[in-house]
C-alpha cells in the first residue's frame, strides 16, 4: 500500500529518521515523499535513505546534503527553490518545471567529488557548482511547456574540475545552457531548434555556449547555436544541420568561433574546416555540413561564424572567401 509522506524536518534532519516524516515512519520503497510549505527545510541523505522514491516538492525552500552514496530523485513543482549538496559518490536525478516561462523554481547543485546527475529542466534556472576538484557525470535534457521553454543552466567550474557528459544532453527551442568548465568522457550535445516557437536574439533560440576544453569522444549536433569560447581547445566533432520541425525557423543554424581575429579565409575539406590567417591555418574544425544548401564563414567583430545558408548561392555579409593553397 502506497503511503504518502510528508517531510517534517526537526533534530537530526536525517531522511531515514522516521519522526521526521508525517505520518511517522521510514521511507519505504513504494511511498509517495513531498516537501510542502513555507520552509525552509532541511533534508540529510544518505545511501538508499528514500527507499529509491521520488521526492516532489511544493511550494517549498530545501537543502538537501547528499553523502555516503545517497541515491535521490527530487521533482520541482510550483513555486520552490531547492539546494541540493552532492559528495561521496552520490547520484541525484532532478526534474524542474515551472510552467510559467518566468525561470522560477530555481536549483543550485553543488557539487564536492565525484558526484552523478540527470538533470530535465524546463522553464527553471540551474546552477551547477563544481568545487576545486570535483567532477561531475551525467547528461542534462530539456522539456517544453506547451512548446515554449526559457530555461537556463550553468556549469561553473574551479581548478580541476570537469563535466563527463556521458549520455545525450538536449537543448530545445528557447533553452540555454553555458559549461565553463572542461566537458570530458564520451558522449552527444543535440542543440535543437523545433520550429516557430524559436525566435532570433536575446533567450530566444537554443544555445549551448562551451567556455572551456571540450574532449575528442564529444559529437555535437546544431541546428540552433552553439558558441566556442575557446576555439583551440575544442576537440569535439560537431554537424551543422537543419532544423526538423514542421514550420521552418526564423533564423539558420550557427556555430561561433570566438576570437580568431586575425582571419582572412577558410577551405573545408573531408569534413574538416580550416580557418587560415594569411598562409598559416589558426583553427581547425571537425565539421560535418548536414544543411541543405551548404554554409557560409564570417568575420565579424569577435568571432569567426559558420552560418548555415538558407537557399542556394546566397552569400552573407562579411563572408571570408575560400582559402586558394599558393595564393
Amino acid at each position: 500500500m502506497t503511503t504518502t509522506r510528508t517531510w517534517q524536518g526537526g533534530g537530526n534532519n536525517k531522511a531515514a529518521n522516521r519522526n521526521d516524516w508525517s505520518p511517522t515512519g521510514t521511507p519505504q520503497a513504494g511511498d509517495a515523499l513531498l516537501v510542502t510549505g513555507p520552509g525552509p527545510y532541511t533534508m540529510n541523505v544518505r545511501g538508499g535513505d528514500l527507499a529509491g522514491d521520488s521526492l516532489t516538492l511544493r511550494t517549498t525552500v530545501l537543502t538537501a546534503n547528499l553523502s555516503h552514496k545517497a541515491v535521490m530523485t527530487a521533482n520541482f513543482m510550483t513555486n520552490s527553490t531547492g539546494t541540493f549538496n552532492l559528495s561521496g559518490h552520490s547520484t541525484l536525478t532532478l526534474s524542474t518545471t515551472s510552467g510559467a516561462h518566468l525561470g522560477t523554481n530555481p536549483a543550485t547543485v553543488n557539487v564536492y567529488g565525484n558526484d552523478n546527475l540527470i538533470l530535465n529542466n524546463t522553464d527553471s534556472r540551474v546552477a551547477i557548482n563544481l568545487h576545486p576538484g570535483a567532477k561531475v557525470h551525467g547528461f542534462f535534457t530539456t522539456g517544453e511547456f506547451f512548446g515554449v521553454t526559457f530555461g537556463q543552466i550553468t556549469i561553473n567550474g574551479q581548478a580541476g574540475t570537469a563535466f563527463d557528459n556521458n549520455g545525450h544532453s538536449l537543448l530545445v527551442n528557447t533553452e540555454q545552457a553555458t559549461i565553463n568548465t572542461d566537458v570530458v568522457g564520451k558522449g552527444s550535445f543535440d542543440v535543437a531548434n523545433q520550429g516557430p516557437y524559436s525566435s532570433p536574439g536575446g533567450i530566444g533560440r537554443a544555445r549551448l555556449e562551451f567556455g572551456a576544453a571540450v574532449g575528442p569522444n564529444q559529437s555535437v549536433v546544431d541546428s540552433s547555436l552553439v558558441v566556442i569560447d575557446k576555439p583551440d581547445q575544442f576537440r569535439a566533432s560537431i554537424s551543422l544541420a537543419s532544423s526538423t520541425a514542421s514550420v521552418a525557423a526564423p533564423f539558420p543554424a550557427e556555430i561561433d568561433l570566438m576570437g580568431l581575429a586575425t582571419a582572412d579565409s577558410y577551405s573545408y575539406t573531408n569534413d574538416m574546416l580550416r580557418i587560415w590567417s594569411g598562409h598559416k591555418v589558426i583553427d581547425t574544425l571537425k565539421l560535418t555540413d548536414q544543411t541543405p544548401h551548404g554554409f557560409g564563414v564570417v568575420k565579424t567583430s569577435g568571432s569567426v561564424n559558420i552560418i548555415a545558408l538558407t537557399s542556394s548561392g546566397e552569400t552573407l555579409p562579411g563572408a571570408l572567401p575560400v582559402h586558394h593553397v599558393g595564393a
